[in-house]
């Protein structure tokens, strides 16, 4: 799998999305919030709402939580990345 940062909603939206982490095979976008996402929040689940609506998977971890539990984010982004493929296969 690969990731890529720009994920394009312009099929739907005129906006750009940004993303941690992308993988088209499995139509996942892995989104990591930190400090620069205070604030943000609405403006966080619009785009989410968005990605969502044109068939993506936007699990979001916070910082502290890949930091102090790197293990179960890597898990839950693999379960996520394979049930995706199952489903789509």
């Amino acid at each position: 799998m690969r990731c890529r940062r720009q994920v394009s909603g312009a099929r739907q939206s005129e906006r750009r999305h940004i993303a941690d982490f992308f993988c088209a095979a499995v139509k996942l976008i892995v989104e990591l919030d930190g400090d620069s996402h205070i604030g943000k929040e609405a403006a966080d689940a619009e785009s989410q709402a968005n990605l969502e609506s044109l068939g993506y998977e936007v699990p979001r971890f916070g910082n502290a939580q890949v930091y102090d539990e790197p293990e179960a984010v890597i898990e839950a982004v693999w379960q996520a990345c394979t049930d995706r493929a199952v489903d789509r296969g």
